[in-house]
Protein backbone atom coordinates (compact mmCIF):
# COMPACT_ATOMS: atom_id res chain seq x y z
CA UNK A 1 0.00 0.00 0.00
CA UNK A 2 2.70 2.52 0.55
CA UNK A 3 4.41 1.53 -2.50
CA UNK A 4 0.79 2.58 -4.46
CA UNK A 5 0.76 5.64 -2.73
CA UNK A 6 4.47 6.52 -3.47
CA UNK A 7 3.53 5.46 -7.10
CA UNK A 8 0.43 7.63 -7.10
CA UNK A 9 1.83 10.74 -4.88
CA UNK A 10 3.08 14.26 -6.48
CA UNK A 11 5.93 14.28 -4.22
CA UNK A 12 7.32 12.64 -1.68
CA UNK A 13 8.52 14.25 1.79
CA UNK A 14 11.07 12.66 4.03
CA UNK A 15 11.81 14.14 7.70
CA UNK A 16 15.03 13.02 7.20
CA UNK A 17 17.17 13.04 3.77
CA UNK A 18 19.13 9.91 4.39
CA UNK A 19 17.51 7.31 6.32
CA UNK A 20 13.77 8.14 5.89
CA UNK A 21 13.92 8.30 2.10
CA UNK A 22 16.96 5.92 1.39
CA UNK A 23 15.47 3.01 3.37
CA UNK A 24 12.67 3.49 1.96
CA UNK A 25 14.10 3.17 -1.70
CA UNK A 26 16.18 0.32 -0.72
CA UNK A 27 12.92 -1.37 0.92
CA UNK A 28 10.81 -1.02 -2.63
CA UNK A 29 14.39 -2.31 -4.66
CA UNK A 30 13.92 -5.18 -2.03
CA UNK A 31 10.23 -5.66 -2.45
CA UNK A 32 10.37 -5.76 -6.32
CA UNK A 33 13.38 -8.15 -5.87
CA UNK A 34 11.14 -10.70 -4.70
CA UNK A 35 8.26 -10.59 -7.03
CA UNK A 36 8.38 -13.47 -9.87
CA UNK A 37 7.42 -11.67 -12.43
CA UNK A 38 5.85 -8.93 -14.17
CA UNK A 39 7.72 -6.08 -12.46
CA UNK A 40 7.98 -2.70 -14.20
CA UNK A 41 11.38 -1.28 -14.86
CA UNK A 42 12.68 2.12 -13.00
CA UNK A 43 9.89 2.42 -10.16
CA UNK A 44 13.02 2.99 -7.74
CA UNK A 45 14.33 5.98 -9.71
CA UNK A 46 10.59 7.29 -10.69
CA UNK A 47 10.14 7.30 -6.74
CA UNK A 48 13.62 8.69 -5.97
CA UNK A 49 13.21 11.62 -8.73
CA UNK A 50 10.54 12.93 -6.65
CA UNK A 51 11.46 12.57 -3.38
CA UNK A 52 12.48 15.31 -1.04
CA UNK A 53 12.94 16.67 2.33
CA UNK A 54 10.52 18.24 4.86
CA UNK A 55 11.11 17.38 8.52
CA UNK A 56 8.57 17.87 11.06
CA UNK A 57 9.39 21.38 12.89
CA UNK A 58 9.93 21.85 16.51
CA UNK A 59 9.05 25.01 18.99
CA UNK A 60 12.16 25.21 20.83
CA UNK A 61 11.97 25.00 24.56
CA UNK A 62 13.54 27.96 26.30
CA UNK A 63 15.96 26.34 29.24
CA UNK A 64 14.65 27.28 32.86
CA UNK A 65 17.13 27.13 34.68
CA UNK A 66 20.52 28.83 34.66
CA UNK A 67 22.40 25.55 36.80
CA UNK A 68 21.87 22.68 35.07
CA UNK A 69 21.25 19.63 37.23
CA UNK A 70 24.17 17.74 35.66
CA UNK A 71 23.36 14.65 37.80
CA UNK A 72 19.55 14.49 36.21
CA UNK A 73 19.05 11.91 33.27
CA UNK A 74 15.49 12.45 31.58
CA UNK A 75 14.20 9.38 29.26
CA UNK A 76 10.82 10.50 27.95
CA UNK A 77 10.53 7.81 25.23
CA UNK A 78 7.25 5.26 25.30
CA UNK A 79 7.82 2.79 27.18
CA UNK A 80 7.72 -0.07 24.38
CA UNK A 81 10.15 -2.97 23.04
CA UNK A 82 10.62 -0.55 20.12
CA UNK A 83 12.70 2.02 22.08
CA UNK A 84 14.72 -0.51 23.80
CA UNK A 85 14.09 0.04 27.51
CA UNK A 86 15.90 -2.87 28.61
CA UNK A 87 19.41 -1.30 27.29
CA UNK A 88 18.55 1.62 29.33
CA UNK A 89 17.52 -0.58 32.53
CA UNK A 90 20.99 -2.14 31.83
CA UNK A 91 22.80 0.89 32.00
CA UNK A 92 21.02 2.70 34.98
CA UNK A 93 21.79 -0.78 36.93
CA UNK A 94 24.99 -0.93 35.67
CA UNK A 95 25.78 2.94 36.82
CA UNK A 96 23.77 2.14 40.59
CA UNK A 97 26.49 -0.81 40.91
CA UNK A 98 29.57 1.24 40.28
CA UNK A 99 27.88 3.72 42.99
CA UNK A 100 27.27 6.42 40.73
CA UNK A 101 25.16 9.98 41.95
CA UNK A 102 22.48 10.70 39.50
CA UNK A 103 18.82 10.79 39.07
CA UNK A 104 16.37 10.19 37.27
CA UNK A 105 13.41 11.17 35.13
CA UNK A 106 11.55 8.35 33.82
CA UNK A 107 8.90 9.55 31.42
CA UNK A 108 6.72 9.26 27.82
CA UNK A 109 3.70 7.33 27.54
CA UNK A 110 3.62 3.84 28.85
CA UNK A 111 1.58 1.27 27.59
CA UNK A 112 -1.73 0.28 28.94
CA UNK A 113 -0.90 -3.63 29.43
CA UNK A 114 1.46 -4.38 32.27
CA UNK A 115 5.15 -3.83 31.34
CA UNK A 116 7.52 -6.37 31.38
CA UNK A 117 10.77 -6.70 33.04
CA UNK A 118 13.30 -3.96 31.68
CA UNK A 119 10.58 -1.19 33.74
CA UNK A 120 10.56 -2.93 36.52
CA UNK A 121 14.25 -3.36 36.90
CA UNK A 122 14.78 0.00 36.41
CA UNK A 123 13.31 0.67 40.08
CA UNK A 124 15.95 -0.97 42.01
CA UNK A 125 18.49 1.03 40.33
CA UNK A 126 16.64 4.30 40.70
CA UNK A 127 16.09 3.67 44.61
CA UNK A 128 20.08 2.60 44.98
CA UNK A 129 21.14 5.75 43.41
CA UNK A 130 19.03 7.95 45.88
CA UNK A 131 16.28 9.22 43.03
CA UNK A 132 13.04 9.42 42.93
CA UNK A 133 10.83 8.80 40.03
CA UNK A 134 8.61 11.61 38.48
CA UNK A 135 5.55 11.71 36.80
CA UNK A 136 4.72 14.54 34.80
CA UNK A 137 1.27 14.83 33.78
CA UNK A 138 0.82 18.65 32.06
CA UNK A 139 3.52 19.73 29.39
CA UNK A 140 4.23 23.03 30.86
CA UNK A 141 5.33 21.08 34.02
CA UNK A 142 7.12 18.76 31.93
CA UNK A 143 9.11 21.90 30.08
CA UNK A 144 9.40 23.90 33.29
CA UNK A 145 10.42 20.99 35.73
CA UNK A 146 12.34 18.54 33.81
CA UNK A 147 13.58 19.96 30.35
CA UNK A 148 14.72 23.26 31.83
CA UNK A 149 17.34 21.64 34.76
CA UNK A 150 17.87 18.61 32.69
CA UNK A 151 21.38 17.88 31.55
CA UNK A 152 21.25 14.25 30.05
CA UNK A 153 18.34 13.26 27.51
CA UNK A 154 19.11 9.79 26.69
CA UNK A 155 18.19 6.77 24.11
CA UNK A 156 18.93 3.55 24.16
CA UNK A 157 18.72 1.76 20.92
CA UNK A 158 15.59 2.02 19.84
CA UNK A 159 14.56 -0.43 16.11
CA UNK A 160 13.29 3.05 14.66
CA UNK A 161 13.67 6.57 15.09
CA UNK A 162 12.67 8.65 12.05
CA UNK A 163 13.29 11.80 13.36
CA UNK A 164 13.38 11.99 17.12
CA UNK A 165 10.68 14.58 17.66
CA UNK A 166 10.70 14.54 21.74
CA UNK A 167 14.79 14.02 21.51
CA UNK A 168 15.17 17.27 19.41
CA UNK A 169 12.70 19.30 21.90
CA UNK A 170 14.78 18.28 25.05
CA UNK A 171 18.03 19.55 23.26
CA UNK A 172 16.96 22.71 22.59
CA UNK A 173 16.19 23.10 25.82
CA UNK A 174 19.56 22.60 26.58
CA UNK A 175 19.84 19.04 27.56
CA UNK A 176 23.08 17.31 25.99
CA UNK A 177 21.69 13.83 23.72
CA UNK A 178 23.34 10.42 24.06
CA UNK A 179 21.70 8.27 21.25
CA UNK A 180 23.73 5.45 19.06
CA UNK A 181 25.55 5.87 16.29
CA UNK A 182 22.65 5.01 13.97
CA UNK A 183 19.09 5.79 12.37
CA UNK A 184 18.15 9.24 11.51
CA UNK A 185 20.45 10.20 15.31
CA UNK A 186 23.51 10.04 12.77
CA UNK A 187 22.05 13.48 10.55
CA UNK A 188 20.91 15.19 13.53
CA UNK A 189 23.39 15.20 16.27
CA UNK A 190 28.20 15.15 15.78
CA UNK A 191 29.80 12.34 17.20
CA UNK A 192 30.40 13.57 20.63
CA UNK A 193 26.55 12.70 21.38
CA UNK A 194 26.81 9.10 19.97
CA UNK A 195 27.72 5.96 21.11
CA UNK A 196 28.22 2.58 18.57
CA UNK A 197 24.98 0.98 18.22
CA UNK A 198 24.41 -2.13 20.73
CA UNK A 199 27.52 -1.67 22.09
CA UNK A 200 26.29 -1.22 26.00
CA UNK A 201 29.69 -1.23 27.72
CA UNK A 202 30.13 2.13 25.69
CA UNK A 203 26.94 3.64 26.20
CA UNK A 204 28.08 3.18 30.55
CA UNK A 205 31.17 4.54 29.98
CA UNK A 206 29.77 7.30 28.12
CA UNK A 207 27.41 8.25 30.99
CA UNK A 208 29.88 7.62 33.31
CA UNK A 209 32.32 9.91 32.38
CA UNK A 210 29.52 12.51 31.56
CA UNK A 211 28.16 12.01 35.18
CA UNK A 212 31.64 12.54 36.92
CA UNK A 213 32.91 15.00 34.94
CA UNK A 214 30.03 17.09 33.02
CA UNK A 215 28.02 16.66 29.97
CA UNK A 216 28.96 18.43 26.83
CA UNK A 217 26.84 21.67 26.04
CA UNK A 218 23.99 20.57 24.02
CA UNK A 219 24.51 20.45 21.02
CA UNK A 220 22.65 23.29 17.95
CA UNK A 221 19.06 22.02 16.55
CA UNK A 222 17.99 25.37 15.26
CA UNK A 223 17.39 23.58 11.75
CA UNK A 224 15.15 21.57 12.99
CA UNK A 225 12.90 24.59 14.33
CA UNK A 226 9.45 25.96 13.53
CA UNK A 227 11.73 29.49 12.78
CA UNK A 228 14.45 27.56 9.98
CA UNK A 229 11.40 25.11 8.42
CA UNK A 230 8.30 27.90 7.86
CA UNK A 231 9.41 28.68 5.13
CA UNK A 232 10.44 25.24 3.66
CA UNK A 233 6.72 24.31 4.23
CA UNK A 234 5.56 27.30 2.95
CA UNK A 235 6.88 26.37 -0.52
CA UNK A 236 5.67 23.37 -0.13
CA UNK A 237 2.17 24.04 0.08
CA UNK A 238 2.34 26.50 -2.22
CA UNK A 239 3.58 24.13 -5.05
CA UNK A 240 1.70 21.74 -4.21
CA UNK A 241 -2.03 24.17 -4.30
CA UNK A 242 -0.31 25.35 -7.67
CA UNK A 243 0.24 22.28 -9.51
CA UNK A 244 -3.68 22.16 -8.95
CA UNK A 245 -4.39 24.22 -11.18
Amino acid sequence: MQLYGALSARRLLSSTPRFNRDSFLEGVRQLLARMPDAVPGGIVERLAAKATVLPVPITPIAPAAADRDTRLILWNHRWEYDKAPDAFAGAVLELARRGLDFRLALLGARPSRRAAGPRRRTAPAARASGSSRMAMWSRAAYQRRILGPCGHRRSARPCHEFQGLAMLEAVSAGAAPLVPDTLAYTEQYPAAYRYPAGDSAALVSRLAQWLTQGPPAAPDVHPWTEAALLPAWQEALHSLLSSKH
